[in-house]
Parts: structure tokens; C-alpha cells; sequence
């Protein structure tokens, strides 16, 4: 990839989480990735974070009602780093969801519902 085919509005959205609050946070790395990964919402658990360990993002009847628990169960079944795609119970029914964790820090990120959002993106977003 060359220096002009770098994903630029990605690149300073993602620029932009740096100095985000971390009440606006799942909202702007939602916003960064929607181009690219389409989703009804965006779950962040991060659970060494007093007061509020979820940071969410999108569909109200998703970022309401999906619980620690559920949370918890789903970080349970991953194996490693490594992206998992697969259907998880999330806010009370099985949704088809992406999910990423950090070793270190058991933090999770998961997309429900993603989707490409370009088949053209030089990405190549692939299950």
C-alpha cells in the first residue's frame, strides 16, 4: 500500500481517540469504523474500569440491555488476540458479533451485526 492509498479519514478519526473522554469514546471509534465495518453497535468492557466498565455505542435496544454477563461469557470462549466472528448472546438473543480481547488487560471490543461496509475496500475485511 502506498503513502496516498492509507486509509486517511480512518487514520484521523482514530487520531482523534487519543484525546477522547472516556464517555465519548465507543461512540467516536464507532464513527471511525463504520466506512469501513458496518454494525448495529459497539461494546467496549473493559472491566478494571471503575464506575462504568462498558463503553457502548448505537442502537439503543443493543447498548441498554447487553449485561457484564453476557459480556463475560463471550470474552470466556476466546481462545487469544485473534479476531473471533460467530453468533453470541447479546442484549438477551443470539446476534452475529465480532469480537476482539486484549490479553494483558482482558478488555473486549465487539461489533454486533458487522458487515462490510465496501466489498471494494482495499481492507479486505474477511471471516
Amino acid at each position: 500500500m502506498s503513502f496516498q492509498e492509507l486509509p486517511w479519514p480512518l487514520l484521523q478519526a482514530i487520531a482523534t481517540l487519543v484525546n477522547s473522554p472516556l464517555s465519548e469514546l465507543a461512540h467516536r471509534l464507532r464513527d471511525a469504523l463504520l466506512p469501513y465495518m458496518k454494525n448495529s453497535a459497539l461494546v467496549i468492557f473493559i472491566e478494571d474500569c471503575t464506575g462504568r466498565p462498558q463503553k457502548t455505542a448505537g442502537q439503543e435496544e443493543i447498548i441498554s440491555r447487553v449485561s457484564i454477563a453476557e459480556l463475560d461469557d463471550l470474552r470466556a470462549g476466546l481462545a487469544d488476540e485473534a479476531p473471533w466472528f460467530g453468533e453470541a448472546g447479546l442484549a438477551g438473543r443470539p446476534r452475529a458479533a465480532l469480537a476482539l480481547t486484549h490479553a494483558s488487560s482482558q478488555a473486549l471490543l465487539v461489533l454486533t451485526d458487522p458487515d462490510q461496509a465496501d466489498p471494494g475496500n482495499p481492507a479486505g475485511w474477511m471471516w
